[in-house]
C-alpha cells in the first residue's frame, strides 16, 4: 500500500511532461524601467542548453511574444537575455512547462545598445545570420511551415486560427 501513492505521482508525472512535449508555448514578455515603469523597447534571446531558440525586438510599448515548440526547451528551462535600448542588460533562467508572462525592470546604464541600429549587433552576437531576420510582410503563402508536432505544411494550407502554432522554415539564399 505504501508503494501505490509513489507509483501513481510518477505516473501523473510522467503523462503530464509527455502532454507538454510536442506543443507550442507561449512566451509573453514587458521590459520597462525600474524608476518609472515607462515601456523600454528591448532585444530579447531566449536560449535553452546554450542554443538559441528565439529572439525578437519588442515593440516601443515594450512589449512581445513568443511561440516556443515545447520540443526545444531542454529539462523545462530557458534563458532569457534582454537589452533594453540605454540599459543595463539582464539575464534570467526560467521553469517553463506551460505558458508563461514575463515583467521584467529594466535600469538605465552602460549597453551595446543605445540605439535602434545597434541591433544588427546583437544579432551578430547571438550567433543569427542577417538573412534569418523574418519580417511579416516579407512572407507569401508558399513559405513553408513546420508544426510543433514535425507535420511541414505550405502556408496558404493552414488555418489563421492555428497559425500561431507553426513555425516558419526559411533558409539562407
Amino acid at each position: 500500500m505504501k508503494y501505490i501513492f509513489p507509483l501513481i505521482l510518477l505516473i501523473v508525472l510522467n503523462i503530464n511532461a509527455q502532454v507538454n512535449k510536442g506543443r507550442m508555448l507561449k512566451i509573453e514578455i514587458e521590459t520597462i524601467n525600474k524608476n518609472d515603469s515607462i515601456p523600454i523597447q528591448s532585444m530579447i534571446c531566449i536560449s535553452s542548453n546554450n542554443k538559441v531558440i528565439g529572439i525578437k525586438s519588442t515593440d516601443f510599448e515594450g512589449y512581445t511574444s513568443f511561440n516556443i515548440c515545447s520540443k526545444k526547451i531542454f529539462e523545462n528551462k530557458i534563458s532569457v537575455e534582454i537589452y533594453g535600448l540605454k540599459c543595463k542588460s539582464i539575464t534570467r533562467e526560467y521553469k517553463i512547462s506551460n505558458d508563461i508572462s514575463i515583467l521584467e525592470k529594466l535600469e538605465y546604464g552602460r549597453t551595446i545598445y543605445n540605439e535602434i541600429n545597434d541591433q544588427t549587433k546583437l544579432y551578430t552576437k547571438f550567433g543569427i545570420p542577417f538573412c534569418n531576420i523574418e519580417k511579416v510582410s516579407e512572407l507569401t503563402d508558399d513559405d513553408l511551415y513546420q508544426h510543433c508536432d514535425g507535420r511541414i505544411k505550405l502556408k496558404k494550407n493552414i488555418p489563421d486560427e492555428e497559425l500561431f502554432e507553426w513555425e516558419v522554415i526559411k533558409k539562407c539564399p
